[in-house]
């Protein structure tokens, strides 16, 4: 019983405190050796020291200290095995040779994170890491950074792989699509900054998958075949995305770099038909004029929309009607502004109204509310034409910056402060249902 709690609280402390412990008692003395979980990542290992031109003289440290550990867990099972340390051609061999023992270890869980140092990190030599080392038997959760990928020719692939997580990692499509297509216990993957330049089909099916998230990997089309897929997150060009016969899909969080309103449902209502929570984060270009409501890709199953909304000038907000058009049976809505400059103001232009009922909508909230005429046509729009309003927030801060960009002197913001409340006193107060739970948050 005693060992099982030792064993327990070992594993909670990072490995130089998991040391420490052998001066306790006599007890605690050799019982390091026999933790689960090594951790050597170099900003805790050599603390505040480690920066700058310092950072080459520690490579031999810690490949002493590795090596060292190592040598103690020789021949016993290790769950899980983390290194971080700066790329170097020092490091190569025994980088090999940590695999190895990975191998030897029945490891579960290895991390690799290797970033060349200086400026030239990312166009640096990176670590081929030798994958024909690995114990594919064992593994189930393998996380690379700054890193190749050259799959050896007889690749069987990873069957008890559950997790897959890859960030600068210098891999082909067709590399990573054959990897995948190997990988059919799948739960969840995430690839970041892998810039493949091409399409991304994993036509072998990933039926356990849960998870995928694929960000800035500058690909022209992408499709993966993930029947039980509840989360997707995408971030980058608004390419051709197809999620064969996805039906259990619950969120979705998605960045289009250069993309348009209309773009947005063009790309994704047709993929994320059964979401129902939707995050669409967008720099919004000024003007974007309506389109046509005649649409007829729907967001069938939405129920909650978050629309994270950056813009340099003030925005036709009236663009964004068609994109709640497109989910009839949205109850809960949440429009967050940011801009990069100080404030707007009403300037006398009179309101327009587009009439277009969301019959199932309860929760609106509305950030970085600036009283400019665009934000007023689209609140506007919301009361006269959501029924069932229970709760409407309007907030002037900005939740999706941390400072305002520009400083505002005090007579200014007062003014602006003062503008805002008659324009919500002028267009919201007076118009929304008694029933509506109002909050102003200035």
């Amino acid at each position: 019983m005693l060992q099982d709690v030792q064993g327990i609280i070992l594993s909670k402390l990072p490995l130089k405190e998991v040391v420490r412990t052998s001066v306790l008692s006599s007890q605690w003395r050799d019982l390091w050796t026999v933790c689960p979980k090594l951790r050597f990542d170099c900003t805790i290992m050599f603390g505040k020291d480690f920066n700058g031109k310092q950072r080459g003289q520690f490579a031999q440290q810690f490949i002493d200290t590795v090596n060292a550990v190592l040598q103690q867990y020789h021949g016993r099972i290790v769950e899980e095995l983390v290194i971080k340390f700066d790329f170097g051609t020092l490091l190569v061999d025994h980088l090999n040779n940590w695999v190895r023992f990975t191998a030897s270890s029945h490891t579960k869980f290895l991390a690799f994170d290797v970033m060349p140092r200086g400026l030239e990190a990312l166009s640096s030599p990176q670590y081929i890491f030798p994958f024909q080392l690995l114990d594919s038997r064992s593994i189930s959760h393998l996380q690379l950074r700054f890193v190749s990928v050259n799959l050896p020719t007889q690749f069987g692939g990873f069957p008890k792989l559950r997790k897959l997580d890859l960030c600068h990692v210098k891999v082909t499509a067709k590399d990573l699509q054959d990897m995948l297509s190997n990988c059919c216990a799948l739960e969840w993957l995430c690839v970041v900054h892998c810039k493949m330049d091409g399409e991304l089909k994993v036509h072998c099916p990933l039926p356990s998958l849960l998870y995928l998230h694929v960000a800035f990997c500058e690909l022209t089309s992408m499709e993966f075949h993930a029947v039980k897929l509840r989360t997707f997150v995408y971030k980058g060009s608004a390419v051709r995305i197809n999620l064969n016969e996805i039906s259990e899909l619950k969120n979705a969080n998605i960045f289009l770099h250069g993309a348009t309103i209309g773009d947005a449902i063009a790309t994704l209502s047709n993929v994320l038909t059964s979401a129902q929570s939707l995050t669409y984060d967008a720099f919004v270009h000024s003007p974007e004029v309506p389109f046509l409501m005649e649409n007829t890709s729907k967001f069938s199953q939405l129920k909650h929309l978050q629309l994270l909304l950056s813009y340099r000038m003030d925005v036709d907000n009236l663009s964004l009607v068609p994109f709640l058009g497109s989910a009839p049976l949205i109850e809960k809505l949440e429009v967050h502004f940011t801009s990069y400059f100080g404030f707007f103001y009403v300037d006398g232009e009179s309101i327009r109204r587009f009439e277009h009922r969301h019959e199932y909508l309860k929760d609106v909230c509305i950030t970085g509310f600036k009283a400019s005429n665009g934000q007023i046509e689209f609140v506007t729009h919301i009361v006269e034409n959501a029924p069932v309003l229970d709760v409407l927030t309007v907030e002037q801060s900005d939740k999706l910056s941390n400072t305002d960009p520009v400083l505002v002197k005090e007579k200014v913001a007062k003014y602006m402060d003062a503008t805002v409340c008659e324009v919500v006193r002028r267009y919201i107060e007076r118009t929304v249902s008694p029933k509506c739970y109002l909050r102003l948050l200035f």
